[in-house]
């Protein structure tokens, strides 16, 4: 009949024995880390009333953010309307008036040369 050589039952042994050890290291961390959750759990579920609380409120502020926009395009549209019917009345005033300017044209050509005249005479006096 054949042995079994003795470094090798030496070397069975040995793996064993590692072998129980870590199988024990690992049950001490599995119960460590169940520890943990357990004490965890009343937190998570405390932070996940937060989040579903600022959920809502997140969506009220979208919301009223949404009316808010609704009521701006509205006062934009009125404001623009306002301007453009202001812009036609100044367009029409303009052409109203430009006919009866282009007469005194020459008229205010001649006032501003006279004015120019003037300022260049009273600070050629205040030089001397």
């Amino acid at each position: 009949m054949t042995e079994i050589p003795a470094w090798w039952v030496a070397f069975s042994g040995l793996f064993f024995i590692v072998n129980t050890i870590f199988f024990i290291g690992l049950t001490v961390a599995l119960y460590k880390i169940v520890k943990i959750m357990q004490e965890l759990q009343p937190k998570v579920e405390d932070l996940t009333l937060k989040v579903n609380g600022l959920v809502g409120t997140l969506q009220d502020v979208a919301v009223k953010l949404d009316d808010v926009a609704g009521s701006l395009k509205t006062t934009v549209n009125v404001v623009g309307g306002s301007a453009q019917r202001i812009s036609g009345t100044a367009e029409m005033v303009s052409r109203a008036t430009t006919p009866s300017l282009i007469k005194f044209m020459p008229y205010v050509r001649y006032g501003m040369a006279a004015m120019k005249i003037f300022r260049f005479i009273t600070s050629f006096r205040r030089a001397r």
